[in-house]
C-alpha cells in the first residue's frame, strides 16, 4: 500500500512542479487516499502488535485524510483514526474523531449514543461498531471514568433491543465482541452469554479462521474481565458448557483450518493455545486478545 501511495503523491507533486499556476498544491488522490486508509488498517495491527508506534499511524492516517475531498471518505478516515486513539488509550480523542466519523456535534457517550439511537436502523451498525469498540476497550484498560460514561449512555439509548436483531449481518461480529467485554466489566453473566452465544451464531455463518479468531478473542477477554471478580466464572467461560465449547476447542479447530496458508492466524491461535495451558491469570488472558482489532 505504501509503494502505490507513494506513486500517487509522487505523481500529484509533479502536477504542482511542472503547472504550478494551473496546480498550486499537490493534486490529491481518491485512489491515494484508499490506499493510505488501507495502509492504516495495516497499521492498526502493528500497533496492536507492539511493531508500530501510535505516532507513526497516526501520520499515515493524517495522509490518508489529506487525500479525500469527498466528507464520506474523510468520515471513514475519522473511524479508524477513532480507533488508533482508542487503542492509545486517548478517549477523548477516540469519541472525537469518532463524533466526526458519523456527524455527531457533541463527543460525550450521551450524545453519541442518542445521535446512533436517532439515525435508522440500516445507518446504525458501522457507528455502533466504533461505539462499542470504546466502550469494551475502555473496560479492558480498567478506565472505570470512561467505562462507567459509556455504560451510563449505553443504557438509556435502548441501543441492547437493536444489537439483539443484528443477527447475523456485518458488522455484528465486532460488536458483540466488545459488547461481550462490556457486559462482563458489569457483572451481567446472563447478558455475556447470550451475547458470546450470538457472537458464536454469527461465526458460525461465516465459518472462516479470522471470524473464529474474533470469537476467541471475546472468550478470552470476557472470561479474563469476570476473573476479576470471580475466578471460577472466568474458568467457566473458559471451559465451556454443554451448549459451549470450551476456547481450547475452539483454537484447535482454528489451528487445524489455517495451517501453512494464513500463518499469522495459525500463530496467534498456537500462541492463545499455549496461554491456556498454563493457568493463565485474567489480565493474560485480558492482554493477549487485545492483538484482534475487532
Amino acid at each position: 500500500m505504501s509503494l502505490v501511495a507513494e506513486y500517487y503523491q509522487t505523481l500529484g507533486g509533479l502536477f504542482r512542479e511542472v503547472y504550478g499556476s494551473v496546480f498550486p498544491e499537490a493534486v490529491r488522490s481518491k485512489v491515494c487516499g484508499e490506499a493510505l486508509g488501507t495502509q492504516v488498517q495495516s497499521e492498526i495491527f502493528l500497533l496492536l502488535a507492539g511493531d508500530r508506534a501510535a505516532d507513526e499511524v497516526r501520520e499515515t492516517s493524517e495522509k490518508a485524510i489529506e487525500q479525500f475531498s469527498d466528507e464520506r471518505d474523510r468520515q471513514r478516515q475519522y473511524q479508524f483514526r477513532s480507533e488508533i486513539e482508542a487503542i492509545d488509550g486517548n478517549w477523548d480523542l477516540a469519541r472525537e474523531f469518532l463524533a466526526k466519523g458519523i456527524g455527531c456535534d457533541s463527543t460525550d457517550h450521551q450524545s453519541i449514543g442518542r445521535f446512533i439511537a436517532s439515525v435508522p436502523e440500516s445507518a446504525r451498525p458501522f457507528p455502533l461498531l466504533h461505539w462499542t469498540r470504546i466502550g469494551g476497550m475502555a473496560a479492558v484498560a480498567s478506565d472505570q471514568v470512561e467505562f462507567e460514561s459509556f455504560a451510563d449512555a449505553w443504557r438509556t439509548t435502548g441501543l441492547d433491543a437493536f444489537v439483539k436483531k443484528l443477527a447475523l449481518t456485518y458488522p455484528a461480529h465486532g460488536i458483540l465482541r466488545r459488547m461481550a467485554c462490556v457486559y462482563s466489566a458489569l457483572g451481567d453473566d446472563a447478558k455475556l452469554i447470550e451475547t458470546l452465544r450470538s457472537l458464536r451464531s454469527v461465526v458460525k455463518a461465516n465459518p472462516t479462521t479470522l471470524f473464529g479468531l474474533i470469537e476467541v478473542a471475546a472468550v478470552l477477554q470476557s472470561s479474563g474481565l469476570a476473573g476479576r471478580r470471580n475466578r471460577d466464572q472466568m474458568m467457566r467461560i473458559l471451559g465451556g458448557s454443554k451448549n459451549d465449547p470450551a476456547a481450547t476447542e475452539l483454537l484447535k479447530k482454528i489451528a487445524r483450518d489455517s495451517g501453512a496458508s494464513q500463518p499469522k492466524i495459525a500463530a496467534v491461535a498456537s500462541k492463545w493455545e499455549q496461554l491456556l495451558a498454563c493457568t493463565p491469570t485474567p489480565q493474560q488472558l485480558v492482554d493477549a486478545a487485545k492483538i484482534v482489532a475487532y
